[in-house]
C-alpha cells in the first residue's frame, strides 16, 4: 500500500479553536482540552496520523440580506446589501 495524504482541516474555521493569552502556546483547542505553539490541527495529525475528528464548523454570525443604516441624527441611510 502507498503513503496516504492526509487533508488538512482548518482550525480557524471550527468552533473549538481559540487563541489562548500564553506566549508559549499561542493557539488552543477546546474539544481536546489542550494548548499549542502550532496550529492544533497540526499537533493531532503528527500525533494520530489523520485529521482531526473534533473539528466543527463555526456557525457565521453575519446573516446574508440587506441592513438599513441608520445615521448619528436618527434618519435612515440607503440599505447595505451583505454576503457572507
Amino acid at each position: 500500500m502507498g503513503s496516504q495524504k492526509v487533508a488538512e482541516v482548518s482550525c480557524s474555521s471550527c468552533k473549538n479553536f481559540y487563541i489562548t493569552w500564553e506566549k508559549e502556546f499561542p493557539y488552543g483547542c477546546r474539544a481536546m482540552d489542550f494548548k499549542s505553539i502550532r496550529l492544533p490541527s497540526l499537533d493531532v495529525v503528527e500525533a494520530d496520523g489523520q485529521e482531526c475528528l473534533a473539528h466543527e464548523n463555526r456557525v457565521s454570525k453575519v446573516k446574508k440580506g440587506s441592513v438599513e443604516r441608520i445615521t448619528a441624527n436618527g434618519s435612515k441611510a440607503s440599505k447595505l446589501n451583505i454576503q457572507v
